[in-house]
């Protein structure tokens, strides 16, 4: 059963993403991604944010690991099926990373409210350091502007290096976070995704789309 519902899994969440959100967009820096393994570390404001990182590492190509808290992990054992880890498994992430997956770490350890970051837990520097690959930064924020649902941006750093300490990742994500907060406020328009932003994945139309859509081909 476990298999089946892994199976499934992958749809089920970019359809969930499809209609649960405006869109996700993101800009992506240094241009290609690493060639191999990478720890990715990213801020931890919403419950999307699982989600989309999968989004990421699906665009990436590459395999996914995720670190999941272990009372999770027994309810939905499903999630291992999909790469998912719990955080005394650090070994078995780094492996994995070695043999070229992309594993997620939320270092915040929990959902943190928006605007501010938490401190790093240690995981993802051992984890990087033990398999010898990067670090990829990520800030996310799934907001909600003028449109009907919210939107989510996902501002991708350059990759540290293997082992960076706790407090540089979070320097780098928090100066990530700052960027991408201020393009939202430069906004050129309130519905407009900000400058640089690419389209990942288009979400759910509005009403008033809709109903644009209905005039035009009344009219």
């Amino acid at each position: 059963m476990n298999r089946l519902i892994a199976a499934i899994m992958p749809w089920v969440i970019e359809r969930s993403l499809r209609r649960g959100l405006m869109g996700v967009w993101a800009r992506v820096d240094g241009g290609a991604a690493p060639a191999g393994g990478a720890v990715v570390v990213a801020n931890h404001g919403s419950w999307w944010d699982g989600y989309l990182l999968w989004l990421m590492v699906r665009r990436a190509r590459r395999p996914l690991g995720i670190l999941i808290d272990a009372p999770t992990l027994e309810r939905f054992p499903f999630f291992r099926q999909l790469g998912g880890l719990a955080p005394a498994e650090a070994r078995a992430a780094a492996r994995r990373a070695r043999t070229g997956a992309w594993v997620v770490v939320f270092p915040e350890g929990e959902i943190v409210p928006s605007g501010t970051i938490g401190s790093f837990a240690p995981g993802a520097r051992a984890i990087s350091r033990w398999a010898d690959v990067p670090i990829i930064p990520v800030a996310i924020r799934v907001v909600l502007r003028a449109r009907q649902r919210p939107e989510a941006y996902l501002r991708i750093g350059e990759p540290l290096g293997a082992g960076t300490a706790e407090r540089a990742q979070r320097a780098r994500v928090t100066s990530l976070l700052t960027d991408l907060d201020r393009a939202l406020e430069a906004a050129d328009h309130v519905e407009a995704p900000p400058a640089g932003f690419d389209l990942w994945l288009h979400g759910v139309r509005s009403t008033d789309e809709r109903a644009a859509e209905l005039r035009r081909w009344w009219t």
